[in-house]
């Protein structure tokens, strides 16, 4: 996957910032949560 480098200026109010940084935190979450996991390894014994 190519990585895009975004850069953003954004001006908010307190409430406001809090909320968004929230939202977005929540989203890179749920991205990180769909991405496959790693194979698992099997125990030999």
């Amino acid at each position: 996957m190519k990585k895009v480098e975004v850069k953003v200026v954004l001006t908010l109010t307190d409430g406001y910032q809090q909320r968004f940084t929230e939202a977005c935190l929540k989203q890179i979450a749920k991205r990180d949560n769909k991405l496959p996991e790693e194979p698992r390894k099997e125990k030999t014994a």
